[in-house]
């Protein structure tokens, strides 16, 4: 039971996301977003923040970096 309840919180996280993206966050639709594409929707976010958000260092932020940002609060 406990394994569906966090493999649903999973889905959620990401269904979260992808809204997110969908809501015009991804403006040129790519499934990730940039630089430019963050500080649109986040005018406050710097190169740091940014930097420190793609942690899989692709620079790019992907809709789980942006969920896990977001659940952290470094998004608001």
């Amino acid at each position: 039971m406990k394994k569906i309840f966090i493999s649903a919180v999973a889905v959620l996280g990401f269904a979260t996301a992808a809204m997110a993206f969908e809501q015009g966050v991804d403006a040129n639709e790519d499934g990730v977003l940039s630089f430019d594409e963050m500080v649109a929707a986040y005018p406050e976010l710097t190169q740091e923040t940014f930097t420190a958000i793609d942690t899989d260092q692709d620079g790019t932020i992907s809709a789980e970096e942006w969920t896990v940002a977001k659940e952290l609060g470094i998004l608001k």
